[in-house]
């Protein structure tokens, strides 16, 4: 999920992308100009290894070396304004870090907000399908009492196949959804078993031993894990 940007956030943002392409101007710059003093190097160095100098030569070269003098401090002026438009950079990476922090964190306590609003919707949902499903099996366990074959034989109720009544309706909730999920998973397992188990018989095969390890854990990662023993199913 995106988070979105508050205004400050944004304008952080314009300020670092407006100080970057304010550093990447000013090294295209320092590089033109640093073309320009290799030359002028150069020019120098040309005229230098000369043995004898005439008069236009003579000037050429003073007009080379004040050039480099000159491009020099170009150079050097452009190295500074390259590391003032870098400490901008990180200025406002800072204030869009800090801007982006306080959006996460206002986001965060929204969700936190709505998600603990969701918990206790949820919570009064399941409360009342509980309380409706057990008040149901009490009516089936009734009919199906009235239905004995022989009245004298005493009545056991059970869950009539379904999971959240495997446990008693005083338990809390969320232990009630967790163990309802084991059983879940349990069946799953369980019915993975079964098939291959009827798959091996159809082959002729040896009947299916689930891969498990040293402390029944399954090795054969492409497959679920084992059913969980002492499970209801």
């Amino acid at each position: 999920m995106e988070v979105p940007k508050s205004e400050i956030s944004k304008k952080a943002d314009a300020a670092r992308a407006k100080a970057t392409g304010l550093k990447a101007a000013r090294e295209k710059a320092a590089n033109a100009i640093a073309g320009d003093l290799d030359a002028a190097r150069a020019e120098v160095s040309r005229h230098d290894a000369l043995p004898e100098l005439s008069a236009p030569q003579h000037l050429a070269l003073e007009n080379a070396r004040k050039r480099v003098k000159h491009l020099t401090s170009q150079l050097a002026e452009a190295g500074a304004a390259i590391a003032a438009a870098q400490e901008a950079i990180e200025a406002a990476e800072k204030v869009r870090d800090r801007a982006w922090l306080a959006d996460l964190d206002a986001d965060a306590r929204k969700r936190d907000a709505a998600l603990i609003q969701d918990f206790i919707t949820t919570r009064a949902r399941w409360q009342e399908e509980r309380a409706t499903l057990f008040a149901d099996l009490a009516k089936a366990h009734a009919i199906a009492s009235s239905l004995r074959p022989d009245p004298s034989v005493v009545y056991t109720p059970d869950s009539r196949g379904t999971l959240v009544a495997l446990h008693p309706p005083q338990m809390g909730l969320l232990e009630t959804a967790a163990k309802v999920l084991e059983g879940v998973q349990v069946r799953k397992q369980a019915a993975l078993v079964e098939s291959q188990h009827r798959a091996a018989a159809a082959r002729g095969d040896a009947p299916y031993k689930p891969p498990v390890g040293e402390h029944g854990d399954w090795v054969d990662e492409e497959r679920p894990p084992r059913p969980l023993e002492g499970r209801t199913s």
